[in-house]
């Protein structure tokens, strides 16, 4: 991959049953010498939230904002978007 070529997501999912989408993971990088960075993005069914799905799937990263009106559901309605970091530095100043 250059440094233009956008970057490529690689998701992972825990399924209840063949259909229902419990949590889903993707997370890709972006490669720019300038710019260089990866995301994660996550989801959790709100049948799930409060179990502790997204802290063990988020170790280690601290809210630094919301993202209003972020994201359309399925109801047509737009929700809010939790926006977290982790610079790699803090992350080795824990370990």
């Amino acid at each position: 991959m250059s440094a233009v070529d956008p970057p490529e997501l690689e998701q992972a999912a825990v399924l209840r049953g063949a259909r229902v989408v419990l949590r889903l993971v993707q997370y890709g990088e972006n490669y720019d010498p300038m710019y260089r960075h990866a995301g994660i993005d996550l989801f959790l069914d709100p049948a799930v939230h409060g179990r502790g799905f997204g802290r063990d799937t988020a170790v280690g990263f601290k809210p630094v904002g919301v993202m209003r009106r972020y994201e359309r559901g399925p109801d047509g309605t737009f929700h809010d978007g939790l926006l977290l970091d982790l610079v790699v530095e803090e992350l080795i100043d824990a370990n």
